[in-house]
């Protein structure tokens, strides 16, 4: 099964431990490893984790993984034998995902008809800190 993590989650990663590392030097690190293991269990066993009811142009299952440490959430989908990350959202920002995230929508409205593209390659991939 493939796994990509979309642009838009990309950078709310970054932000997101950028954030953490203001509030704590080293901080942000700790939370982009918790992600790398969210992602080694999404990728490992995509369908245990919680589905969504969102209404989509396609029939994705989309689905959440809820970070145990911190308070985020990783929103996905799963399409034939691929996993997508769309967003990883601040829990709090989007109180029980209710509604699919901004970056979920624009991703969809971008990608449209499944295709295969990679927006980074199966659990190879290495966030650069922004700080370096």
């Amino acid at each position: 099964m493939s796994f990509t993590i979309a642009p838009a989650a990309q950078l709310e990663l970054i932000e997101a431990a950028a954030w953490y590392d203001d509030i704590r030097l080293g901080l942000g690190t700790e939370f982009l490893d918790a992600i790398q293991h969210a992602f080694a269990r999404v990728a490992a066993e995509p369908r245990l984790y919680a589905s969504l009811e969102y209404s989509t142009a396609s029939r994705r299952e989309v689905r959440r993984y809820c970070l145990r440490r911190f308070p985020y959430v990783i929103v996905y989908w799963i399409e034939g034998d691929s996993v997508t990350v769309v967003a990883v959202s601040h829990a709090r920002r989007q109180p029980l995902l209710d509604r699919p995230p901004p970056a979920v929508k624009a991703y969809a409205a971008a990608r449209g008809p499944a295709e295969s593209r990679t927006c980074m390659p199966a659990l190879n991939f290495h966030l650069v800190h922004p700080r370096g």
